[in-house]
């Protein structure tokens, strides 16, 4: 998961990869939630994290149990994630939309019109649900960078 302090956002605010936001890629599979405001950084205020939608999940629920979210913001981000799920593109015209931040009928209309064939695999659609995990190594001490 990534942490990403941004000048934009609005509490509760998603977006479902694959799609490029805040200069960060978020792949299939992957939600940037907009999670809380820095207060201590007002120049950047709100907060997103980057991850999948299932590790989102297990941290905002952990987060509430540990009191770092309120219940009412941790109930309304986890509704969220919840309808993210709904939204996930499927099929390959559906990833292309979700790349180039369109609808997918308006996609359609604009290749029949350019009477353009789209074949080619798009680059990053892998599911990221099966993606092989890498796993670090565990550190005796914190990186001092």
């Amino acid at each position: 998961m990534k942490i990403v302090n941004a000048s934009i956002g609005k509490i509760s605010t998603y977006f479902v990869g694959p799609k490029q936001y805040l200069n960060e890629n978020i792949r299939l599979g992957e939600v940037a939630l907009c999670i809380g405001r820095d207060g201590k950084r007002p120049a950047k205020p709100f907060i997103w994290i980057i991850g999948g939608r299932e590790q989102l999940i297990d941290y905002v629920s952990l987060a509430r149990t540990e009191g770092e979210i309120a219940d009412v913001d941790a109930a309304l981000l986890l509704s969220k994630l919840d309808d993210s799920k709904k939204i996930t593109p499927k099929t390959a015209m559906e990833r292309l939309a979700s790349i180039l931040s369109m609808e997918v009928n308006d996609l359609l209309e604009l290749a029949n019109i350019s009477q353009v064939c789209i074949s080619a695999p798009i680059a990053g659609i892998q599911d990221y649900s099966q993606a092989k995990p890498v796993w670090t190594a565990k550190q005796a001490h914190a990186s001092i960078h």
